[in-house]
């Protein structure tokens, strides 16, 4: 217990002090001490007492009795007997000792005296034991308790930390500092251009700093002593033990020649530590007893990957044509900013495509993006599901230890969304297949019936005798084939009614065509059925004589069949005739469009847009499926017509298409103006292609085949078409000319008032448009205060900036505004939101007109040539606007649905825009009017070709002028069937068939 508490004393000594290292000696010392002591002492007292003495003298000396008292004369006797026994022993060790010395008096009395005391200490009432003290465990048993709990108290006190100090045997007083090598340090750090921040200064520092990967820190040092080199350690944290990076050691430069002042700089690649080492001699290497700084620590700001969220779409437009286009929207978000963004989708085939997204000017952390997705630019097949999602890259260069997996930058993508894409031209060629093939079968059927023996011929005298029919019972089971037939037939025109119903390339006198087919066959049908039920089964084995009758009844019926199925088959060759013709004209006015878009990219390639690249690629092949599918249909045409619709030659176009050199081959030898060129060449052959087809379709007049109301319909289409056309190359070279002035004042800088003055502006006009209560505007309102809002965000980030061009000021002005027309056109005008937007809109258009004007006029800049173009192109837009008024005005245009109507008119009020900034010499302000000109276009000719065609011409009936061409030849060939059929007649009905159906 002694030891423990010394102990105790000890830690107690060494959590106070933090001196292990000299408690751990007086600790030692103590117990030495006293386990010497001890040692001595137990040695003396054996020595000098040995075991019975000490015994005898405590029993002696205490007052206990020796057993129990039975009377006052035995108590005397007990106490006179403890002191006998002290004598005893004491005699005792006395004689022991003159064993080896002189005796000392009688032995004999002595041992007599010894014998007679042992005899009365063996009496029954006595015991010597009793008489002993007490042992003290009970008392040392506290003291140890109170001592433990003491220790447990102390265990989170100087006494725990004591104790381990004591233990360990060191000093835990913190070390005293190395002195400062510098008397005065100064830091700037220089921060990676990526992150957008300016540089900063730090005198003195003394904690850590937190810095992003690839900072440079500049350090200017006034050192305490002189030295002859300095050298800057940066130790870096290691990832794994096995892996430590290995310290950097740079030197620093001295800036005088006392050795005083330093200057140099490292770059933070991650979380460490540096510090500073002076050296006497240059030649010396680094080591702990070098003059060194304390270590300060360095910590790495991380660069997380983007974030990005993409919206989904409403339930509504999940699924979509192939001919539609699709609004995307997404938000993004990064710690330092963004670089690029793509869309990204995932055909069935497991194939992905890529199509990059325009990011905004400048480096942002956060994005508000809306991407128009055109689905015709997905080469799908039929109904295909398709995967999409959204990726993007931050703007971090990988300046850290630990390389970047997917550089440049970090990637992120969105969740999964699926889309639904129907391919409207695959479905209607597979319609097409179908109304084919129930063609050919309803010409089996016809043979079957012609030629069948289920029923007796009527045969004239002069004929040679025919050879005998067939049983009662094969005839009756040839009838109940025949029957059968029949039904089929009629299935797989229903099948195709429903078919025809849900296309939406077919038009609706098509299926009405179809319909009265099916009524009309089902109602002979229905016939056949009740003579049926005069011949039910087995009845022919049974009543033979009824059967036969029943079989004469029947023989008259197929007559009819056979007549009406003639009628029905020639219909059905006529619109499976129709229908690969107007395929073949809306296939080849959609290569045309997709040629269109195809020279649009390569011009913004040739302008610099290397984005458009990916593209231009799905685009090629696109026009690829497009081809493949004109060489599909115009081989139907050549089997069903042969060249009669028109002349094959004009097709030529598509075999030189197909036999050219590939744009992906030129542009990636990097020939964009011949790739160019080429695509340009290709689309005027393919506009001459499209006239003749539409003009073949036209000269039919001549059959009763096309109506008036067609031929009209035919004629707005082509005119609509021309016009397009024009404004298409009318906006190509405004956009050229813009471009030349873009690039004249790209590089002129904003004055600082004009700066001040968008930065505040823009920030007032967004605080104003997140007051509107957006949930009470319409979805493209919406939409447009969406995109609004990022402008004005954007605006105000160019304004704070001071190398923003003053170019990017106005454009990005005229973009909010723009929004904002948007978000004025989808909102209410008699509301209070309604009115907010249409203020804001304003606001940004004086804006966007201020910032304009700072910039100077085209007509400044612009040389004589191009001023001289762009006075002819406004000319050519006012002659455009003329020529759409005149034909909106001709009867031809009676044609054209209301909402083709509306379009015309949208796309002259566009015109008009359009002629009077080119008059003005804006061709920047003219490039989206011209584009909504267009728009306007394309609008009128798609509501052209959704709207329902003109009705069927009432001299046509329901035959083609092919098939009434053909008719004399049949009715020749039926009376001569009828009156002289040869023994074999497969042959001369199989070559009737081949001429029918030419």
């Amino acid at each position: 217990m002694g030891c423990i508490a010394v102990t105790a004393i000890a830690a107690l000594c060494a959590g106070v002090t933090m001196r292990g290292d000299a408690a751990v000696l007086g600790w030692m010392v103590a117990i030495s001490l006293g386990a010497a002591g001890l040692l001595v002492q137990i040695v003396v007292e054996a020595r000098r007492f040995g075991s019975d003495l000490r015994a005898a003298r405590q029993i002696a000396a205490n007052p206990r009795p020796l057993g129990p008292i039975a009377s006052a004369v035995r108590a005397r006797e007990q106490r006179m007997l403890r002191h006998e026994l002290l004598g005893a022993v004491e005699l005792a060790s006395a004689l022991d000792e003159s064993a080896h010395h002189a005796p000392l008096g009688s032995p004999r009395l002595a041992l007599d005296y010894i014998a007679d005391v042992v005899e009365r200490l063996h009496a029954p009432d006595v015991e010597p034991g009793r008489a002993l003290p007490s042992p003290r465990w009970r008392l040392r048993a506290y003291a140890l308790v109170a001592l433990g709990l003491g220790i447990a108290a102390a265990s989170t006190g100087p006494l725990a930390d004591g104790l381990g100090l004591l233990l360990a045997g060191v000093d835990g007083r913190p070390k005293t500092p190395p002195e400062p090598v510098w008397a005065a340090l100064r830091l700037h750090l220089e921060y990676p251009p990526h992150t957008q921040r300016p540089g900063r200064d730090l005198p003195n520092p003394s904690g850590a700093l937190r810095v992003p990967a690839g900072t440079v820190i500049q350090l200017d040092m006034d050192a305490r002593q002189p030295a002859a080199a300095a050298r800057v350690i940066v130790t870096y944290d290691a990832e794994e033990l096995s892996a430590a990076p290995a310290p950097e050691v740079l030197p620093l430069t001295s800036q005088d020649e006392t050795g005083l002042q330093w200057s140099g700089a490292f770059t933070v690649r991650s979380t460490g530590t540096w510090m500073v080492v002076l050296l006497d001699d240059e030649r010396d290497a680094v080591d702990e007893a070098s003059r060194r700084s304390a270590a300060l620590a360095l910590q790495e700001e991380p660069d997380r990957p983007p974030e990005v969220e993409l919206l989904p779409l409403p339930e509504s437009q999940r699924e979509v044509r192939e001919t539609d286009g699709v609004e995307l929207r997404f938000l993004a978000r990064d710690d330092f900013g963004l670089q690029s963004a793509a869309l990204v989708y995932q055909l069935p085939d497991g194939t992905t495509h890529r199509i990059p997204i325009a990011s905004p000017g400048g480096e942002q952390r956060r994005w508000r993006k809306a991407h128009d997705w055109d689905i015709s630019e997905i080469p799908v097949t039929e109904r295909s599901e398709v995967l999409y999602w959204i990726e993007v890259r931050d703007n971090d260069p990988g300046l850290g230890l630990t390389p970047l997996p997917d550089p440049p930058g970090k990637l992120s993508r969105s969740a999964t969304q699926h889309l639904l894409v129907r391919d409207d031209e695959a479905e209607h060629a597979t319609n097409i297949v179908r109304l084919r093939d129930i063609r050919d079968l309803a010409v089996d059927q016809l043979a079957a019936r012609m030629t069948t023996r289920a029923f007796p011929r009527t045969m004239p005298a002069s004929a040679p005798e025919p050879p005998p029919p067939p049983p009662i019972p094969v005839r009756a089971a040839l009838s109940r084939d025949l029957l059968h037939r029949g039904g089929q037939l009629l299935a797989r025109l229903a099948e195709a009614i429903d078919a025809l119903s849900m296309d939406a390339l077919a038009r609706e006198r098509d299926v009405a065509t179809l319909t009265a087919i099916h009524k009309r066959l089902a109602a002979l049908h229905r016939t056949e059925l009740e003579l049926h039920a005069k011949l039910p089964q087995r009845s022919e084995h049974r009543d033979p004589d009824a059967a036969a009758a029943a079989l004469l009844r029947l023989r008259e019926h197929n007559r009819e069949e056979i007549v009406q199925l003639e009628d029905e088959i020639i219909r059905l060759d006529d619109l499976v005739d129709t229908q690969i013709i107007e395929r073949l004209e809306g296939l080849v006015a959609r290569l045309e469009a997709t040629q269109r878009k195809l020279v649009e990219l390569l011009e913004q390639l040739q302008a610099g847009d290397d984005s458009v690249r990916p593209l231009i690629e799905q685009l090629e092949q696109r026009r690829r499926e497009d081809m493949r599918r004109i060489a599909e249909a115009r081989a139907m045409l050549r089997k069903e017509v042969e060249s009669e619709f028109m002349n094959l030659d004009a097709f030529a176009v598509l075999e030189r298409l197909q036999q050219q050199e590939q744009l992906s081959e030129m542009l990636r030898r990097g020939d964009v103006d011949q790739a160019l060129e080429q695509a340009r060449g290709e689309l005027g052959e393919l506009q001459e292609l499209r006239d003749q087809v539409q003009e073949r379709l036209g000269e039919r007049d001549e059959g009763p085949e096309i109506s008036p109301e067609e031929r009209a319909r035919m004629k707005l289409l082509r005119e609509l078409s021309r016009l397009q056309d024009e404004q298409t190359n009318l906006r190509s070279q405004t956009r050229k000319l813009h471009e030349h002035w873009r690039d004249a004042v790209s590089e002129r800088t904003a004055e600082t008032s004009e700066r001040e003055a968008a930065q505040s502006e823009a920030k007032a006009l967004r605080e104003a448009l997140e007051e509107i209560n957006d949930a009470r505007l319409g979805r493209d309102a919406r939409r447009g205060l969406d995109d609004a809002k990022d402008a004005l965000e954007q605006l105000e980030k160019l304004g704070g900036s001071e190398s923003a061009s003053a170019l990017e000021l106005a454009e990005t002005a005229d973009q909010a505004a723009r929004a904002l027309q948007r978000a004025a056109e989808g909102a209410e005008g008699a509301e209070r939101e309604g009115k907010e937007v249409r203020r804001a809109r304003d606001r940004a258009t004086r804006l966007g007109e201020r910032l304009d004007g700072a910039l100077p006029a085209p007509a400044e800049l612009l040389e004589a040539d191009d001023l001289v173009e762009l006075q002819r192109l406004g000319e050519r837009q006012g002659g455009l606007r003329m020529q759409a008024k005149e034909l909106l005005d001709d009867p031809v245009a009676d044609q054209l649905p209301a909402p083709g109507r509306k379009a015309m008119r949208q796309a002259d009020r566009s015109m008009e825009r359009s002629a009077d900034r080119l008059g003005r010499r804006r061709p920047g302000q003219a490039v989206d009017p011209e584009s909504q000109a267009w728009q306007g276009l394309q609008e009128a000719i798609d509501s052209l070709r959704r709207g329902s065609p003109p009705p069927p011409p009432a001299a046509s009936g329901d035959a083609s002028t092919e098939t009434e061409r053909d008719r004399s030849l049949r009715d020749a060939l039926m009376e001569a069937m009828r009156e002289h059929p040869p023994a074999g007649y497969d042959e001369p009905v199989q070559r009737y068939y081949e001429e029918l159906l030419r």
